[in-house]
């Protein structure tokens, strides 16, 4: 199983994200693989977003059996109207 979550991490807060992290650990078999892009940068017009952090992820996935077997940081949004907006992507597989 895989799970990807794209675009959704920057509306949770830090205790949902946990949360989030916890839940796919207990539903991800041994290798299963969690991807999450972290998106930083001002929020569009009527939306509210938290901070993302790759540190912040990162711990919450050893606590949680994962191992980080992707981590890339400070991509571009492919948004042309976007330019102040930067993304990381993180892969993570669960280990037993």
């Amino acid at each position: 199983m895989k799970v990807l979550l794209d675009g959704v991490w920057h509306h949770l807060d830090h205790e949902e994200r946990e949360l989030s992290i916890k839940k796919f650990s207990s539903l991800l078999a041994n290798n299963g693989i969690c991807a999450i892009s972290l998106r930083n940068g001002p929020a569009g017009a009527g939306k509210h977003v938290f901070p993302t952090s790759s540190s912040e992820l990162i711990q919450y996935a050893e606590k949680y059996n994962f191992h980080i077997v992707l981590h890339v940081e400070h991509q571009p949004s492919q948004m042309p109207n976007k330019k102040d907006v930067i993304w990381s992507r993180i892969a993570m597989q669960k280990v037993g």
